[in-house]
């Protein structure tokens, strides 16, 4: 049985992802937001605008990876947090060092959500539609979690670690 470290591995199969377009202002914001965060690291304006600069260079970004609709983003977000805070589950159960990066993980989720959610309202999602999706998304990683540790038949063990690690990877692609 291999270790769920390889699920969290940041160099692990991730999509190919296209180049950035015009039309993506998303993704512009966001790379504004890291330069302010690295000014506000008492860093100098010079360092913040190297960093900006050099992400808005950089070719390929996870944020393709995310949809376009603040409906879709917010389906995202809660469904990944959902799974991160399954997995969180099974390794804090586990007393598992790898507990910590997923909690941080499920909690970024939690946050980018909280910054969407009021477009997404305004689109016509109702109110407990997130928790909905969070809840989804932790079902997901559950019911997979208990065919890895509970299956008598390889096959689906198998299948079911190739799932997880799809399923997390696809949440992580979108972590920058």
């Amino acid at each position: 049985m291999t270790s769920d470290a390889a699920i969290l591995d940041s160099k692990a199969e991730r999509p190919r992802i296209a180049r950035l377009s015009q039309k993506q202002s998303f993704s512009y914001i966001l790379i504004l937001y890291i330069a302010y965060l690295c000014y506000i690291q008492c860093m100098s304006y010079f360092w913040a605008f190297l960093i900006s600069f050099s992400l808005l260079l950089f070719p390929f970004s996870p944020v393709e990876a995310l949809p376009q609709g603040s409906k879709d983003r917010a389906e995202l977000f809660a469904t990944c947090s959902g799974r991160m805070e399954a997995l969180a589950a099974r390794h804090r159960g586990r007393k598992e060092d790898d507990a910590i990066l997923v909690t941080d993980m499920q909690q970024e989720f939690d946050l980018m959500l909280q910054a969407v959610l009021p477009w997404a309202l305004s689109d016509g999602v109702d109110e407990i539609q997130p928790a909905r999706w969070r809840v989804q998304g932790w079902v997901q990683v559950a019911y997979l979690l208990a065919d890895i540790d509970y299956s008598l038949d390889a096959q689906i063990t198998e299948g079911a670690k190739r799932q997880l690690h799809h399923r997390i990877a696809e949440c992580r692609a979108v972590l920058l």
